[in-house]
């Protein structure tokens, strides 16, 4: 299913990276493989050269689905028993 999700960059308590989406969930994200986390004061996302500080807002292309065993192992503990955002593009 292909969807969008819009909302701000937040970290968990877990340190994970999820999305504030404009109803006050937290939806747990999982990005693109190449993507980098940054350190520093501010922590972010480098998605395909663009670079995202927590608290900025982020728009997403991409569905949610169920989790196979082995892609739930990959989202490590930041899945939980969750759907995951699975992203396919950036849109802002």
């Amino acid at each position: 299913m292909s969807a969008g999700l819009d909302g701000e960059l937040v970290l968990s308590a877990g340190n994970c990276f999820q999305v504030l989406d404009d109803a006050g969930e937290a939806v747990a994200v999982m990005f693109p493989r190449e993507t980098a986390i940054l350190g520093g004061a501010v922590p972010g996302l480098d998605i395909a050269g663009r670079t995202f500080s927590v608290g900025d807002r982020i728009g997403l292309g991409g569905g949610s689905s169920p989790l196979s065993a082995e892609a739930r192992k990959a989202a490590g503990g930041c899945a939980g028993d969750r759907e995951l955002f699975l992203v396919h593009t950036i849109e802002k």
